[in-house]
Protein backbone atom coordinates (compact mmCIF):
# COMPACT_ATOMS: atom_id res chain seq x y z
CA UNK A 1 0.00 0.00 0.00
CA UNK A 2 1.60 3.08 -0.93
CA UNK A 3 2.24 5.45 2.33
CA UNK A 4 -0.21 8.33 0.96
CA UNK A 5 -3.39 6.22 0.71
CA UNK A 6 -1.50 4.45 3.57
CA UNK A 7 -1.86 7.30 6.13
CA UNK A 8 -5.39 8.40 4.22
CA UNK A 9 -6.50 5.18 5.92
CA UNK A 10 -4.96 5.70 9.03
CA UNK A 11 -6.39 9.08 9.47
CA UNK A 12 -9.83 7.85 8.35
CA UNK A 13 -10.26 4.78 10.87
CA UNK A 14 -8.62 7.23 13.65
CA UNK A 15 -11.90 9.68 12.88
CA UNK A 16 -14.08 6.71 12.93
CA UNK A 17 -13.41 5.37 15.76
CA UNK A 18 -13.45 8.89 17.28
CA UNK A 19 -16.43 9.65 16.62
CA UNK A 20 -17.90 6.01 17.67
CA UNK A 21 -16.47 6.85 21.08
CA UNK A 22 -17.95 10.38 21.39
CA UNK A 23 -21.41 9.15 19.97
CA UNK A 24 -20.97 6.06 22.46
CA UNK A 25 -20.13 8.43 25.42
CA UNK A 26 -23.30 10.44 24.69
CA UNK A 27 -25.15 7.39 24.17
CA UNK A 28 -24.72 6.15 27.54
CA UNK A 29 -25.21 9.61 29.20
CA UNK A 30 -28.61 10.32 27.14
CA UNK A 31 -30.14 6.50 27.81
CA UNK A 32 -28.18 5.14 31.49
CA UNK A 33 -26.70 1.90 31.79
CA UNK A 34 -29.25 -1.14 30.65
CA UNK A 35 -30.49 -3.60 33.74
CA UNK A 36 -31.89 -6.93 33.76
CA UNK A 37 -35.32 -7.56 35.01
CA UNK A 38 -37.75 -10.51 34.96
CA UNK A 39 -40.23 -10.57 31.75
CA UNK A 40 -43.52 -10.23 33.60
CA UNK A 41 -46.81 -12.09 32.80
CA UNK A 42 -48.23 -9.07 30.97
CA UNK A 43 -47.39 -5.78 29.72
CA UNK A 44 -49.53 -2.83 28.61
CA UNK A 45 -47.47 -0.41 28.32
CA UNK A 46 -45.66 -0.25 24.80
CA UNK A 47 -41.75 0.50 24.76
CA UNK A 48 -40.65 3.86 23.61
CA UNK A 49 -36.89 3.85 21.06
CA UNK A 50 -35.25 6.44 19.56
CA UNK A 51 -32.87 6.91 16.60
CA UNK A 52 -29.66 8.46 17.29
CA UNK A 53 -28.39 9.89 13.70
CA UNK A 54 -24.26 11.35 13.58
CA UNK A 55 -22.51 12.25 10.29
CA UNK A 56 -24.97 14.44 9.02
CA UNK A 57 -24.27 17.61 10.37
CA UNK A 58 -24.66 18.12 13.87
CA UNK A 59 -26.26 14.68 16.01
CA UNK A 60 -29.68 14.46 16.05
CA UNK A 61 -32.15 12.12 17.36
CA UNK A 62 -35.61 10.90 15.51
CA UNK A 63 -38.68 9.76 18.72
CA UNK A 64 -41.71 8.00 17.61
CA UNK A 65 -44.42 10.42 16.87
CA UNK A 66 -41.86 12.89 15.15
CA UNK A 67 -41.49 14.68 12.15
CA UNK A 68 -39.26 12.73 9.07
CA UNK A 69 -35.80 14.55 9.20
CA UNK A 70 -35.00 15.14 5.26
CA UNK A 71 -30.88 15.83 4.68
CA UNK A 72 -28.87 16.19 1.75
CA UNK A 73 -25.40 15.22 2.43
CA UNK A 74 -22.67 17.81 1.51
CA UNK A 75 -19.93 15.13 1.03
CA UNK A 76 -18.88 12.34 -0.93
CA UNK A 77 -16.80 11.04 2.07
CA UNK A 78 -19.49 11.14 4.58
CA UNK A 79 -20.01 8.34 7.60
CA UNK A 80 -23.64 8.01 8.70
CA UNK A 81 -23.94 6.24 12.13
CA UNK A 82 -27.22 5.36 13.25
CA UNK A 83 -27.97 3.75 16.57
CA UNK A 84 -31.24 2.26 17.92
CA UNK A 85 -32.39 2.28 21.35
CA UNK A 86 -35.55 0.60 22.45
CA UNK A 87 -36.45 0.91 26.18
CA UNK A 88 -39.06 -0.44 28.40
CA UNK A 89 -39.01 -0.60 32.38
CA UNK A 90 -41.45 -2.60 33.13
CA UNK A 91 -41.85 -5.22 30.27
CA UNK A 92 -38.19 -6.10 29.07
CA UNK A 93 -37.16 -5.70 25.38
CA UNK A 94 -37.18 -8.27 22.97
CA UNK A 95 -35.96 -7.00 20.06
CA UNK A 96 -34.99 -3.61 18.51
CA UNK A 97 -33.87 -2.70 14.92
CA UNK A 98 -33.20 -0.25 12.38
CA UNK A 99 -34.51 -1.12 9.13
CA UNK A 100 -33.83 0.78 6.01
CA UNK A 101 -32.96 1.06 2.26
CA UNK A 102 -30.40 3.02 -0.18
CA UNK A 103 -31.15 3.48 -3.54
CA UNK A 104 -28.13 4.24 -6.12
CA UNK A 105 -28.21 5.73 -9.17
CA UNK A 106 -25.58 5.02 -12.10
CA UNK A 107 -25.26 6.29 -15.71
CA UNK A 108 -23.99 4.15 -18.66
CA UNK A 109 -23.30 5.22 -21.98
CA UNK A 110 -25.73 6.36 -24.41
CA UNK A 111 -27.62 7.94 -21.65
CA UNK A 112 -28.55 4.48 -19.87
CA UNK A 113 -29.53 5.09 -16.13
CA UNK A 114 -29.96 2.22 -13.59
CA UNK A 115 -30.92 1.93 -9.53
CA UNK A 116 -29.17 -0.31 -7.57
CA UNK A 117 -31.02 -0.78 -4.00
CA UNK A 118 -29.70 -2.13 -0.91
CA UNK A 119 -31.79 -3.30 1.70
CA UNK A 120 -30.89 -3.19 5.52
CA UNK A 121 -31.58 -4.63 9.00
CA UNK A 122 -29.73 -4.26 11.82
CA UNK A 123 -31.20 -6.59 15.04
CA UNK A 124 -30.80 -7.53 18.52
CA UNK A 125 -33.18 -9.76 19.66
CA UNK A 126 -33.72 -11.74 22.81
CA UNK A 127 -35.86 -15.08 23.54
CA UNK A 128 -36.41 -14.96 26.61
CA UNK A 129 -40.15 -16.03 28.29
CA UNK A 130 -41.97 -14.96 31.29
CA UNK A 131 -40.12 -15.44 34.55
CA UNK A 132 -37.03 -15.06 32.82
CA UNK A 133 -34.20 -12.19 32.84
CA UNK A 134 -34.49 -9.89 30.37
CA UNK A 135 -32.98 -5.88 29.44
CA UNK A 136 -35.09 -3.06 30.13
CA UNK A 137 -33.42 -1.81 27.01
CA UNK A 138 -31.25 -2.78 23.86
CA UNK A 139 -29.61 -1.45 21.49
CA UNK A 140 -28.29 -2.15 17.57
CA UNK A 141 -26.02 0.32 15.08
CA UNK A 142 -25.60 0.33 11.17
CA UNK A 143 -22.60 1.93 10.05
CA UNK A 144 -23.22 4.13 6.19
CA UNK A 145 -20.25 4.66 4.08
CA UNK A 146 -20.95 7.16 1.11
CA UNK A 147 -17.66 5.54 -1.19
CA UNK A 148 -18.46 2.40 -0.07
CA UNK A 149 -22.44 3.17 -1.33
CA UNK A 150 -20.93 5.00 -4.52
CA UNK A 151 -19.28 1.31 -5.29
CA UNK A 152 -22.64 -0.25 -6.14
CA UNK A 153 -22.30 1.07 -9.63
CA UNK A 154 -19.56 -1.01 -10.93
CA UNK A 155 -18.15 -1.44 -14.36
CA UNK A 156 -18.67 1.01 -16.62
CA UNK A 157 -21.17 2.41 -14.64
CA UNK A 158 -20.39 5.90 -12.70
CA UNK A 159 -22.36 6.98 -9.82
CA UNK A 160 -25.05 10.15 -10.21
CA UNK A 161 -26.53 10.49 -6.89
CA UNK A 162 -28.19 7.83 -3.99
CA UNK A 163 -31.32 8.42 -1.63
CA UNK A 164 -31.50 6.59 1.97
CA UNK A 165 -34.49 6.25 4.21
CA UNK A 166 -34.16 4.54 7.77
CA UNK A 167 -36.73 3.85 11.03
CA UNK A 168 -35.69 2.48 14.59
CA UNK A 169 -38.33 0.01 15.99
CA UNK A 170 -38.74 -1.43 19.29
CA UNK A 171 -40.66 -4.21 20.51
CA UNK A 172 -41.43 -5.58 23.97
CA UNK A 173 -42.30 -9.47 24.90
CA UNK A 174 -45.84 -8.72 24.54
CA UNK A 175 -46.56 -7.45 21.48
CA UNK A 176 -46.08 -3.77 22.15
CA UNK A 177 -44.47 -2.30 19.15
CA UNK A 178 -42.70 1.54 18.71
CA UNK A 179 -41.37 3.35 15.62
CA UNK A 180 -39.67 6.54 15.54
CA UNK A 181 -40.17 9.05 12.54
CA UNK A 182 -37.86 8.26 9.62
CA UNK A 183 -34.66 9.29 8.19
CA UNK A 184 -34.05 10.01 4.97
CA UNK A 185 -31.38 11.46 2.71
CA UNK A 186 -29.61 12.26 -0.10
CA UNK A 187 -26.51 12.91 -2.01
CA UNK A 188 -25.80 14.86 -4.18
Amino acid sequence: MDSELKSSVIGYRKYAWGHAAIFSLFLLLVTGCPKEIKVPPSDRTPPTVVLLVSGIGPAFTLTEGGNAEIRSLTSSDTTIVLVAIANDEDGGIKNVQIQGEVAVSCAGGSGLEQMNRASYISQNPDDAHVGESALNQRATSITLRVPELQEMCTGTWTFLSLRGTFVGLGGNFHGGNAETASLHFSYP
